[in-house]
C-alpha cells in the first residue's frame, strides 16, 4: 500500500511542471476613484469581460487583455473608455510574467499557497509591472485556481494616457480622476 502511495505521489509530482495550463476564464478587476465638482469622492467597480491566459511548463505566463470588453457600469463611460483612452494601444493590453513553478509543483490537492506574482503589462509601447499578493490552490490534479489576496497599485501615468483621462475628467465634469487603480485577478487553470 506504501509503495502505490510513493509511486502515486511520484507520478502526479511533476504533473505542474510538465504541462501547458490554460486559463479561459480571468477575471481582471480594478476601482476608479473621481471627485465631483461638489468634491465628493465616489469609488466604482470595473472589469474586462474573461480572458484567457497561458502558463507554459516552464512558468511563462502570457495573455492579451480585450479592453473593448469594458465593463463600468455606464454605456457612455464604456465608449468614452474605448474611443480615447484604449484606442492608443488597439484596445489591448498583453499581460507577462515568469511564474516560480517549483513550489507550486509540491501543492497536494487542496492544498494552497501564497506567492507574490510580478506581471508586466504591455499597452502600445509602454509597459508597466505590477506584484500582486495571490492565492493558489490545488482543486485537482489537472485544476489550479488562483486570486488576489490584495489589491496591486497600477499607475496609469506609466501608460501616458494622462490627455485622455483629463478629457474624460472634463467631459463628466469632475474635478480629478485618479491614475491610480487598485486591480485584482482570479483565474482558473486547467493542465492540458
Amino acid at each position: 500500500m506504501i509503495k502505490k502511495l510513493t509511486l502515486l505521489a511520484a507520478l502526479s509530482f511533476p504533473l505542474i511542471a510538465s504541462a501547458n495550463w490554460q486559463s479561459d476564464n480571468a477575471q481582471v478587476n480594478f476601482l476608479t476613484t473621481k471627485v465631483t465638482a461638489d468634491k465628493n469622492v465616489i469609488i466604482e467597480p470595473n472589469h474586462f469581460a474573461p480572458s484567457k491566459l497561458t502558463l507554459s511548463d516552464d512558468g511563462k505566463l502570457s495573455g492579451t487583455l480585450d479592453l473593448n470588453t469594458i465593463q463600468s457600469g455606464i454605456d457612455i463611460r464604456n465608449e468614452r473608455l474605448r474611443d480615447w483612452v484604449f484606442k492608443t494601444a488597439n484596445g489591448q493590453l498583453s499581460i507577462s510574467g515568469q511564474v516560480d513553478i517549483e513550489p507550486l509543483s509540491k501543492l497536494e490537492i487542496g492544498e494552497s499557497r501564497s506567492i507574490k506574482q510580478a506581471l508586466t503589462l504591455t499597452f502600445g509601447d509602454k509597459e508597466a509591472t505590477i506584484t500582486l499578493p495571490l492565492l493558489v490552490f490545488k482543486t485537482n490534479d489537472a485544476r489550479l485556481q488562483i486570486t488576489s489576496l490584495s489589491p496591486a497599485l497600477l499607475d496609469l501615468s506609466a501608460f501616458k494616457v494622462e490627455n485622455e483621462v483629463n478629457k474624460l475628467r472634463e467631459v463628466a465634469g469632475l474635478l480629478s480622476i485618479s491614475l491610480q487603480l487598485p486591480v485584482t485577478i482570479s483565474a482558473t487553470f486547467t493542465a492540458d
